[in-house]
């Protein structure tokens, strides 16, 4: 008899850095079917969420999510876990949902991570889904500007004493 089976890998991401960093290291693999996904959080608090290239700060509400792990700066072991099973090879798009639509958001600083996007160059490359959140991110950013600078001509405050 022949055995049909393939070896199956186990990928190790970070999530986060020992400073609390918005950051999954590394931030994309090229997975087979079959292969498992094991998420390792660090400081400070962090979720694995899965998206959407078309949004890619936003929760698939058919996807999975880790939701939030918080871990302690200074934490040296003990560190939690989330895996994930690659079902086939179409690409998954993860993101950080801590501070989600806020000038805070983590997703919107970059923190994001795919499995199996497209090659460079491509529409669904990795790096053009980088580049949606981070524009996500400077959109919340301007509003929360925007919505903190009082309008030209409003009116003030007189002080007196």
């Amino acid at each position: 008899l022949f055995s049909s089976a393939v070896a199956q890998n186990t990928w190790q991401v970070t999530v986060g850095n020992a400073t609390g960093g918005t950051i999954f290291t590394p931030n994309n693999i090229t997975a087979a079917t079959g292969d498992t996904v094991v998420f390792t959080f660090n400081p400070k608090n962090h979720s694995v969420t899965q998206s959407t290239f078309a949004n890619p700060c936003t929760r698939n509400p058919d996807g999975f999510d880790s939701l939030f792990n918080p871990v302690a700066l200074g934490t040296t072991s003990g560190f939690p876990t989330f895996s994930i099973t690659v079902n086939n090879t179409n690409p998954i798009w993860v993101y950080c949902r801590q501070s989600e639509f806020t000038a805070a958001s983590h997703c919107g600083k970059g923190m994001v991570f795919a499995v199996n996007p497209g090659a460079e160059g491509t529409a669904n490359s990795f790096s053009n889904f980088l580049a949606a959140a981070k524009a996500i991110g400077a959109s919340l950013s301007s509003s929360a500007v925007s919505s903190s600078v009082p309008p030209t001509g409003a009116p003030t405050l007189a002080g007196g004493s």
